[in-house]
């Protein structure tokens, strides 16, 4: 064990923090680069065999490490994806992880030379083996695995696999990290995981690089775009089988109904829709600024979603289903309006001829993102109970 006097923090994740582009990537960066101002951070994370071996040193001394997978590895996993029909990078190291051995060696040196150990999702915890008595184990959950892709993975034993190893994670581990206390709520029924144990880590926003941004300035930008004709509404959202369930929803439902808006769509998420049905109604475009509302219709999903944080934090009036505002402790009507599948559009076209709802509930979620979200707040918070 470490005896220096920076604490050694190993995070051990299936993919990179940097560049920080979708929800995961941007909790490890913005969480362990600002550790890393107080303890000596490592991320070890393995990747896709396509990708090149790194090691780089980020904000603050962070540095990140990437082993890319090994070609027996990488040929196994695409037989199972091939009968699943879907991405299982992540899901197939409980079983193949063996198979990297370079991966395996680094991880493990490192894990011996560590104080904390972070297994940052489960896929990764049989690594667990070569943690030392002397050193603490933390399992920071996402999400809770096995309720997010238990609806999305049509095989049993892959479900149970996963189930088990979160199952492992839980018990195994001294702390367990959740974005949200229905998560830890759920971890305990599925698992009977120690509540003493479990610690909500929220997701947050940097509120300084997301600025607020008033109705004027809006106004201006659409006005510089050629869009202010437009009725304008944002939605962000990365590949992830909820934000694809949510494009269908707005392609079909919203769009149709509501010609007279523009619907911006930012993110990978539309890579994958393009994939699966070739093109978007001619009023949504896959890209732009927004001016009057964002919306996050979420049907599925665990965890917290960094988007309505992001939202909130520019100050957009925003529309959500509950699923959607998850975790975030927002009130009904003061920082967002909650709506379900079948009234949504309706209110959306009531929030969108509102002016003073918009302000009212722009400002309220500027508000809460600054005090309960902002990274700078949860990371003090991570601080003080690891030093």
């Amino acid at each position: 064990m470490n005896t220096s006097k920076k604490k050694k923090i190993l995070v051990l994740s299936t993919y990179s923090c940097y560049p920080p582009r979708g929800g995961g990537q941007q909790r490890l960066f913005n969480i362990y680069s600002r550790l890393a101002k107080h303890f000596d951070v490592t991320i070890c994370s393995i990747v896709e065999s396509n990708k090149e071996i790194q090691n780089l040193k980020l904000y603050n001394g962070l540095i990140q490490i990437c082993i890319p997978q090994s070609r027996d590895h990488a040929e196994l996993q695409s037989i199972v994806e091939k009968d699943i029909g879907l991405c299982l990078h992540d899901i197939c190291m409980i079983n193949l992880i063996d198979k990297s051995p370079e991966y395996v060696s680094k991880a493990k040196k490192l894990i011996e030379n560590s104080d904390i150990i972070v297994f940052s999702h489960p896929y990764l915890y049989r690594l667990s083996k070569f943690v030392n008595d002397h050193s603490l184990m933390i399992y920071e959950a996402h999400n809770v695995e096995y309720l997010l892709k238990k609806n999305y993975i049509n095989d049993r034993l892959l479900v149970d696999g996963i189930r088990d190893i979160e199952r492992k994670a839980c018990f195994g581990v001294d702390m367990i990290w959740v974005t949200s206390k229905e998560d830890g709520y759920d971890l305990n029924e599925l698992y009977n995981a120690d509540q003493e144990k479990i610690f909500v880590v929220p997701n947050g926003v940097d509120t300084d690089k997301i600025p607020y941004s008033n109705r004027e300035d809006r106004i201006q930008q659409k006005a510089e775009l050629g869009l202010s004709k437009w009725k304008t509404v944002l939605f962000v959202g990365s590949w992830h089988p909820p934000n694809l369930e949510a494009l269908e929803f707005i392609s079909f439902d919203l769009a149709i109904k509501k010609e007279d808006y523009l619907f911006l769509v930012v993110g990978s998420v539309k890579d994958y829709y393009f994939t699966k049905y070739n093109n978007l109604p001619k009023n949504i475009l896959c890209f732009g600024v927004v001016d009057d509302i964002a919306i996050n219709p979420m049907f599925s999903g665990s965890g917290t979603n960094i988007k309505m944080l992001d939202y909130m934090s520019a100050g957009l009036p925003v529309i959500s289903t509950q699923i959607g505002a998850r975790g975030l402790e927002v009130d009904e009507n003061k920082h967002a309006v909650i709506a379900t599948q079948r009234d949504f559009a309706e209110k959306l076209n009531n929030l969108m001829d509102d002016d003073n709802l918009k302000n009212y509930l722009g400002l309220n979620a500027r508000r809460i993102a600054e005090n309960r979200f902002s990274w700078d707040k949860i990371v003090e918070k991570i601080e003080h109970d690891l030093l």
